[in-house]
């Protein structure tokens, strides 16, 4: 077991050894079209082969479809190491496809647009998802995507949304990040023990925090009419946190979006973004984080934390290209597109 934790370990830096450089970024921002955009990628060893497959179609979702396939690829290798030490941490990573790919076809929903864009599933995620992803891109309202989740445990989840006063997205949003950090929770618990689960909860609990602060932020900018924070209750829903019961009490009781930020300057992540600056606040925390995992994946000792790191920074890189894909066929300034980076 000793051995294949640490195949775990050499492989996720391996894999993190391959990526893309910030001379390879400059190459691809640069580009003027999708077709000049698959020429440079193509020539990374890593993308090579998947690009130059047969059949290869230089289209935005295309291309976006690709390099989102190549991320589970990785994902599926890493995963058969920790199957075959008998761990079950890649759960972690199919309980949060899950849960992504339900809040995307709600969100899309409620915004008047039945389509959905759903990724290519690895082989490995077809066999382990407990959901018909196709079933889901194909409901055309709320109540058909319950229909889609029957006997399975978000379900319940999703019909208590439904059942809300008022049904917004920010309901839906809040009511799975609970599920997902109360299950998160018990399966570190169970696979990990001792200052290795220490570290790796307080690493998942920062990719956590920062969505709640930017949910947070969001709430009292755009969504405190609609869905007052007073009435969420936060301190059951955010289990796995750096921020104390204090601060998450505190969180519903703010009037404005700026006294929340000026709040969180003060605390645990006063470092991880700035006021002044003119980037957006969930661009800023997304780095800081970025720095955090690429600190970890070089010092350390764990392989889950190693692992943990990797995949958010395959995650951000995947990222990184279908911002440039996009921003290449709505014709964004090339430095308007690396500014958007996550580097």
């Amino acid at each position: 077991m000793a051995k294949g934790a640490n195949a775990v370990l050499a492989l996720s830096r391996a894999l993190y050894g391959k990526r893309l450089t910030e001379a390879d970024y400059d190459a691809l921002v640069n580009c003027k079209t999708l077709t000049e955009f698959t020429g440079v990628l193509k020539s990374k060893p890593e993308y090579e082969a998947l690009l130059s497959a047969p059949g290869v179609i230089c289209t935005a979702s295309a291309l976006e479809e690709l390099v989102s396939k190549r991320q589970f690829e990785h994902f599926a290798s890493i995963c058969r190491y920790e199957l075959a030490i008998g761990n079950r941490f890649y759960q972690y990573f199919i309980i949060k496809t899950e849960i992504e790919q339900i809040l995307r076809c709600t969100v899309s929903l409620l915004s008047g647009n039945s389509e959905i864009y759903l990724l290519q599933m690895n082989p490995f995620l077809d066999k382990h998802v407990h959901i018909d992803l196709f079933a889901l891109g194909r409901a055309n309202s709320l109540q058909e995507v319950l229909a889609v989740l029957g006997r399975t445990p978000y379900e319940r989840i999703y019909r208590s949304c439904l059942n809300a006063e008022r049904v917004s997205y920010l309901t839906f949003e809040l009511a799975f990040q609970s599920y997902f950090e109360t299950a998160i929770k018990k399966l570190i618990k169970d696979c990990f023990s001792g200052s290795e689960r220490k570290a790796l909860l307080e690493l998942i609990s920062a990719s956590l925090d920062i969505k709640l602060i930017s949910s947070t932020f969001r709430a009292l900018k755009s969504y405190k009419d609609i869905l007052p924070l007073a009435q969420v209750p936060l301190q059951s829903m955010v289990t796995l946190t750096n921020f104390s019961e204090r601060e998450v009490a505190q969180f519903g009781k703010f009037e404005s979006a700026d006294a929340f930020l000026e709040s969180v300057s003060r605390g645990c992540y006063k470092d991880w973004f700035s006021r002044e600056s003119e980037l957006p606040l969930e661009t800023q925390l997304s780095r800081s984080l970025c720095d955090r995992c690429k600190k970890q994946i070089r010092f350390s000792v764990y392989p889950s934390v190693v692992m943990f790191c990797y995949l958010l920074l395959s995650q951000f890189q995947t990222e990184n290209l279908v911002r440039i894909i996009e921003g290449i066929k709505f014709q964004v300034p090339a430095q308007t597109l690396r500014d958007g980076l996550n580097l």
